[in-house]
């Protein structure tokens, strides 16, 4: 009896989202970027306009202006419509319909064998069950590209306007959601090139079109940032926050202290090195996979693997330019994970076939072996992301005294700024110019700027307070300030209970 390999996809990718769904439905939503989008994602649920200013960010005297790419903050915010169960169920899915898409892609054009292995390597990739399981942009930009390159590919193949047309639109609703969205037509230009296509006129319309309806699709909100901001404001050209008032900082204060202690994720990868970088991101099984897949892709000269090859090509100015920590050189060249996986998929459904014809048992072991070593990486990275998610219990008990007792127009200084605006639902910034200066200073200078901005309350995880003064922690001695100066009053403690997890709340007195 033959088996629907549609229906193994099917379930195979389904279960590979309640594994997901098991992570996310039961973690907070509080780890790095999670706060920024459901913060903002909410505001515009509660509010129905999309804000001028980054509202948690802003403070009386500091306006950074919302100018990100807004698509997936704008898809979040409709979820949020039906509370934030619905976001935790939404986060997993921009995966899965981007491995069901890996699938069709591959099912159209090579054969259904190498899409469904292709669709179980990207799903296995340790990288994409980090951001599978993470309220990111990354998941749903990933989504975007393949199915712009996936028409993209039909149009310069079969001169089809529909295809065409979907692919500028799809084009530029990743231009929408991420600024690295210029690789894809970086990667269908080396497509193009590769297949001799610029000897043909229809061929460079086809190019040509998908671009003007990318720019079609981008251009209100960049009449809008033009209106609001007399600026495209995108990409290299990030507008400025408006100041009210001039603020003075010192650039050698803020240059002397480490963002962090530059360990684990935080590390560059020349610190962790090549194949640590390899193990954390993709996995032994994936790479080799990879690579067989790129030299019979190269021997073999087919059209649809030589598109991959051109994507993953196309993600390597990423890799240079923005990858000086470990965490953003996975997160920013996320989508190089489908190339990765489309080869590695053809390559073992060939090797398979070749095989078979030797020995159906032998053919049937190989891939017993390799596809439960492949799901591996990602089974030990999803057990890692459920540590990862999980947060203070201390946090989360002062968070919800802030709820209870501070009004909700209250700007609160706090390491953790984003985390501590969704789950506090206040206002709380760090993203001034002269933080330093609060926290490094730690006298008359700190209490001035703090006034200045109008903070009402320093939110203090102890854990985060530190001998060694990083821009992310509280130094010991702006600590001891505040216990100290008349100008603040501890008016929450909770750390007879949480000990080290627990959290200082210090209201900043005028």
């Amino acid at each position: 009896m033959k088996i629907n390999k549609d229906y193994i996809a099917i379930g195979m990718i389904l279960l590979v989202f309640v594994l997901f769904l098991n992570t996310t439905l039961k973690s907070p939503i509080v780890f790095g970027d999670e706060g920024y989008y459901s913060y903002q994602a909410k505001w515009i649920a509660d509010n129905g306009i999309l804000p001028i200013y980054e509202t948690f960010k802003e403070t009386d005297v500091f306006h950074p202006t919302m100018n990100r790419p807004p698509l997936f903050i704008i898809t979040e915010s409709f979820f949020f419509m039906f509370g934030e169960t619905a976001v935790k169920f939404m986060i997993p899915i921009f995966s899965i319909l981007t491995a069901f898409m890996l699938y069709i892609f591959l099912k159209k054009t090579v054969n259904e064998k190498a899409g469904l292995v292709a669709s179980l390597i990207f799903l296995a990739a340790p990288s994409l069950v980090t951001y599978a399981v993470l309220t990111y942009v990354d998941t749903m930009f990933c989504l975007l590209v393949l199915c712009s390159l996936y028409f993209g590919y039909l149009a310069l193949e079969h001169d089809k306007k529909k295809d065409t047309i979907l692919s500028g639109i799809f084009f530029g609703l990743a231009t929408l959601t991420k600024i690295t969205a210029p690789i894809i037509f970086l990667a269908l230009g080396l497509y193009f090139l590769y297949s001799k296509y610029y000897k043909n006129v229809n061929k460079w319309k086809i190019l040509i079109l998908i671009g003007v309806i990318a720019v079609l699709v981008v251009s209100p909100w960049l009449v809008r940032n033009m209106i609001l901001y007399k600026d495209v404001c995108y990409g290299l050209s990030g507008c400025p926050a408006v100041e009210d008032v001039p603020i003075e900082y010192s650039k050698d204060l803020l240059n002397q202290y480490a963002r962090t202690s530059g360990s684990g994720t935080e590390s560059s990868l020349i610190k962790l090195g090549a194949l640590a970088y390899t193990q954390f991101a993709y996995g032994w099984i994936m790479i080799f996979l990879a690579l067989f897949g790129i030299v019979y892709a190269i021997k073999d000269k087919k059209k649809p693997e030589m598109l991959m090859i051109m994507l993953m090509i196309a993600v390597i100015p990423i890799f240079v330019f923005y990858s000086t920590r470990v965490e953003d050189a996975a997160r920013y060249t996320l989508p190089v994970i489908i190339g990765m996986a489309a080869l590695g998929g053809i390559f073992l459904s060939k090797a398979y076939d070749q095989i078979r014809t030797k020995s159906f048992m032998i053919a049937i072991i190989v891939i017993l072996l390799i596809l439960p070593g492949v799901w591996y990486f990602g089974q030990d990275k999803l057990n890692t992301m459920q540590n990862v998610k999980a947060f203070s219990t201390g946090f989360f008990d002062g968070c919800n005294w802030v709820e209870a007792n501070t009004p909700s127009d209250s700007l609160l200084l706090s390491i953790y700024a984003q985390q501590t605006a969704y789950n506090c639902n206040r206002r709380v910034s760090t993203a001034i110019p002269d933080f330093a200066e609060i926290t490094m200073n730690n006298n008359e200078t700190s209490y001035q700027h703090l006034k200045l901005h109008g903070y009402d309350y320093v939110f203090v995880q102890v854990s985060l307070i530190s001998q060694t003064p990083y821009l992310e922690s509280i130094p010991i001695a702006f600590y001891q300030y505040m216990e100290s100066s008349s100008h603040f009053v501890k008016v929450y403690d909770n750390t007879a209970t949480f000990g080290n997890d627990g959290v200082l709340i210090y209201e900043v007195k005028y």
